[in-house]
């Protein structure tokens, strides 16, 4: 790279620069906000057991937007803990900023996704934190506890029990013990509602998913590109970061292996289930930022900083185009 490159790449591995970009895609969101008249739903029709009732606008932005700048923390938490992406540049954050200012609605009234991301984050966190620790069965439980009651709010989140369980082999953390606890914690949360009556289980209506057509994508043609490019290019970095990744340690190559399995999931629920989108959509948007941060820690001195610019732009596009629709 020339001395010009270079000092493109420091500028966006700085942290006064992936800050920069995190408040000014806050604010640009917020303000999206202010134009819009309609609130999204709670929770995804038709995909949960709980019900919950729908927030006011003022009260669902507000939410949101707490909610993100958690993930922001938890995000930072998680890698600055178990060193996750080898770095201590914040660019992974603010490319989850970036990514959700790609679709505002993800940003400022997902309630559900941003409520799952925090707790599949949280889940992630407890994984990762059990390597070669089999042991740890109250650790186990809580994992698939969360997830569970995760499930019963949508449906969709039952998905990530088998890659959680995936995770504990990944980990090394199996054993009849640990696959106990996993089973326990899987079956307390739906005693729970049985014992306490919150849920009559003999009028559970079925799940209804909604396959994604070509009908949909034509009725929501910003938040269609939007999901697809994040799967794309989630798919290209998880694919060039996997190369290189396989070349490290046992402990980075099982954490890694974690990320790309939710990834995986996700894309999957994702394109699957464009109806329960506001369920997932974040979820995407931040494991991709993980392997986006990845991506250019890896890719540094091969001008990573060119993707990176890619994705700001069309994120900002995105936004930008969806304000004029």
């Amino acid at each position: 790279m020339n001395v010009r490159e270079i000092t493109i790449t420091k500028l966006i591995k700085s942290r006064p620069f992936a800050l920069l970009l995190m408040i000014a895609a806050a604010v640009a969101a917020f303000a999206s906000s202010l134009i819009a008249s309609d609130a999204r739903p709670l929770i995804s029709a038709h995909m949960e057991l709980l019900q919950f009732h729908q927030l006011s606008q003022s009260a669902t932005v507000g939410l949101c937007m707490a909610l993100n700048a958690v993930v922001i923390v938890v995000m930072s938490l998680i890698n600055g803990q178990f060193n996750l992406l080898r770095t201590t540049s914040w660019l992974f954050l603010a490319m989850w900023m970036m990514s959700q200012l790609g679709t505002p609605d993800a940003m400022t009234h997902a309630v559900t996704g941003l409520c799952a991301t925090l707790c599949m984050l949280a889940c992630i966190w407890i994984c990762v934190s059990i390597y070669q620790q089999p042991g740890q069965t109250k650790r186990v439980f809580l994992l698939f506890f969360i997830i569970t009651c995760l499930g019963c709010c949508n449906y969709a989140y039952l998905a990530y029990l088998p890659v959680f369980l995936a995770g504990l082999v990944q980990m090394r953390a199996v054993s009849l013990r640990s696959l106990l606890a996993a089973g326990v914690g899987i079956v307390v949360p739906v005693w729970l509602l049985w014992a306490f009556s919150v849920v009559d289980f003999t009028t559970v209506a079925a799940p209804q998913f909604d396959i994604t057509t070509m009908a949909i994508i034509k009725a929501n043609p910003t938040t269609s590109i939007a999901m697809a490019f994040t799967v794309v290019t989630g798919l290209i970095m998880m694919s060039a970061n996997l190369v290189k990744v396989y070349g490290y340690n046992a402990m980075t190559r099982a954490h890694n292996g974690l990320l790309l399995l939710v990834w995986l999931v996700t894309a999957i629920l994702c394109v699957f289930g464009f109806g329960n989108l506001w369920a997932t959509l974040p979820l995407l948007n931040c494991t991709t930022a993980f392997q986006t941060g990845m991506f250019f820690r890896i890719y540094t001195r091969q001008r990573a900083y060119l993707p990176v610019i890619i994705m700001i732009t069309v994120y900002t596009a995105l936004y930008i185009l969806t304000l004029w629709i």
